[in-house]
């Protein structure tokens, strides 16, 4: 295809979006049109030009990104240095108290071994006592993940059916929400 100068032809740029294929377009401000173009290299430069300025501002608000999770990493650090002082004397603290837990256990073990007159015996107790403990907790802990994924399934299926519903389907559910709470 050619124009009336015998080149390529090139449409005209669209000054407005076509209502006809996009009831909702929102116009293109005229400050963010391109100018009208006299050539292809008018043309050409003005998009360089645009591309340029588009990646300049990316590039700023890039840096800028950069900059606010920097800002975050570090008030994160600010805010736990002041833990480490305190998490010296945590850690240690918490490591004997599991050492003292462990030395409970055996006493208990002896003591109950020492009542019936077998020490192997009362670490068989104690140690039955603690795993059945430990099941316990665990068969707990997995029936309450099974009814937190089983929820979570529910909100998801419920998403989907919503994400899928037509237009006419929400205006009926939400006249018939209406009507019921008129009555």
């Amino acid at each position: 295809m050619s124009d009336s100068t015998g080149g390529p032809f090139l449409p005209a740029p669209i000054s407005q979006p076509s209502p006809v294929l996009d009831p909702d377009a929102v116009r293109v401000p005229v400050s963010h049109q391109l100018p009208p173009h006299r050539d292809k290299l008018g043309r050409v430069t003005d998009h360089v030009a645009a591309l340029s300025a588009d990646l300049r501002v990316w590039t700023e608000l890039q840096i800028a990104l950069l900059q606010r999770k920097v800002e975050g990493v570090v008030g994160i650090v600010d805010r736990l240095q002041h833990l480490v002082p305190a998490l010296q004397m945590y850690v240690p603290g918490a490591i004997l108290v599991l050492i003292g837990l462990l030395f409970l256990l055996v006493t208990a073990a002896l003591g109950l071994g020492a009542l019936i007159g077998s020490p192997w015996l009362g670490f068989l107790i104690v140690t039955l006592t603690l795993l059945v403990a430990g099941g316990v907790l665990i068969w707990i802990g997995r029936r309450r993940q099974r009814e937190t994924e089983a929820v979570v399934a529910k909100l998801k299926d419920a998403q989907k059916k919503e994400k899928s519903a037509s237009r006419d389907e929400i205006a009926a559910t939400e006249r018939l929400a209406a009507r019921q709470s008129a009555v």
